[in-house]
């Protein structure tokens, strides 16, 4: 049989069970608010890190927006920095041309013409002086005078507005083996103060010189070396000279003392490329017009070479002038005279006469240049016929 405990056993046992649950109840609550202390130090913790974090990244992100700020006004100071040098090196922070038109047009309104470039196109008269010529390259101021280039007779033929001659500038060659048959004018264009430049080349054309001229004394001229296979050239406003090279297909820039200062363009036939660049002429928005005469199309680019736009010829355009209001005159070949308006429709052409003196076009006579004047009359070069005059009436 089993023996049971007395109730008096029970109790006692009762109570030592009691007594060991007080004994040990305050340090379970000790370690359970132990516990809870530590979780709450690293709750606390962990905010103080993500402060911390959100405190960095903050000043992460105001140092990052220091430092492009300080970036961009370095980059601001450099591009400022570029054009001031770009200025003396003759590529100009260009301007608006639309303000530049305007101007032009304010500044002059008094005495300039304006001409209907669809009215038909007859020569008024032919000038000529009293010897023997060939005249090829022309160029006229905008006060009017008249430069021919003779290259028959090595010389620069300066006229008035009606066609009477008034001076004549030998053109001196640098290499004594020269010989009448080893050279060529190659092009003629004024400068802002009035002088003369033209492009000869020597020695059977295998070297080309610039020279510039003063149309007012017999001073020595200002002779520069180009290379080889050098066209058509022009004088824009700050006195940069910009000339065809059609070897290398590109256009290289002088300043005014003749030193090279940059050069654009390539061989192709994309937007900037060029396949023969024949001649070149600055816009009254001073932009620059090039004759691409393989591509037959004429190609328009900012003083610095940048390009802007382009337009197709009808024919192979090989010599070029602008107009005070934007027209563009060529001589494409065959001998066409073609009058494209500033949106560069063609607006009129004149197809010369082989049989008619003047007119006559022929191997020879390649190229015979175009200039036009600040009351539109229009300058055609017929070699040794002399110069059709093509009045503004």
């Amino acid at each position: 049989a089993t023996i049971r405990p007395s109730s008096a056993e029970l109790v006692s046992e009762l109570k030592q069970i009691e007594s060991t649950l007080q004994s040990t109840e305050p340090s379970a609550i000790s370690q359970v608010q132990q516990a809870m202390s530590q979780l709450s130090l690293e709750r606390e913790q962990k905010t103080q890190l993500q402060q911390q974090l959100e405190q960095m990244t903050q000043h992460y992100d105001e140092e990052r927006q220091r430092h492009q700020t300080q970036l961009a006004q370095l980059q601001e100071e450099n591009t400022q920095l570029q054009e001031t040098l770009n200025q003396v090196s003759c590529k100009p922070e260009m301007q608006d041309p639309s303000s530049l038109t305007s101007i032009s047009a304010t500044e002059s309104t008094d005495t300039r013409k304006f001409r209907d470039w669809k009215s038909e196109l007859q020569p008024t008269k032919v000038i000529v002086d009293n010897i023997s010529r060939d005249f090829r390259a022309i160029a006229v101021t905008k006060e009017g005078m008249l430069a021919a280039a003779d290259v028959k007779n090595r010389r620069i033929v300066l006229f008035d507005r009606e066609g009477k001659s008034l001076k004549v500038i030998s053109i001196n060659f640098t290499h004594e083996s020269d010989t009448m048959t080893s050279y060529q004018i190659h092009g003629l264009a004024f400068t802002q103060a009035g002088n003369i430049c033209v492009i000869v080349s020597l020695c059977n054309f295998n070297n080309r010189e610039l020279h510039v001229y003063s149309t007012t004394d017999n001073s020595e001229p200002v002779i520069c070396d180009l290379g080889k296979h050098i066209k058509g050239f022009t004088v824009n406003s700050r006195g940069c000279i910009y000339i065809c090279d059609s070897d290398r297909c590109c256009i290289t820039v002088y300043n005014k003392e003749g030193d090279f200062q940059f050069g654009f363009g390539s061989k192709g036939n994309g937007p900037g490329y060029f396949n023969y660049p024949f001649d070149v002429a600055i816009g009254p928005d001073e932009l620059v017009y090039v004759c691409d005469l393989k591509n037959k199309r004429v190609q328009i680019f900012k003083e610095d070479g940048s390009y802007v736009s382009q337009f197709k010829t009808v024919d192979q355009p090989y010599c070029i002038s602008m107009s005070h209001d934007g027209h563009v005159i060529l001589r494409e070949v065959n001998g066409k005279l073609s009058i494209y308006n500033p949106e560069h429709e063609l607006v009129n052409t004149r197809q010369f006469d082989p049989s008619n003196g003047p007119d006559t076009y022929s191997a020879s006579n390649f190229p015979c240049g175009v200039a036009v004047n600040t009351d539109c009359d229009i300058y055609v070069a017929a070699g040794k016929y002399g110069i059709q005059f093509f009045q503004n009436k």
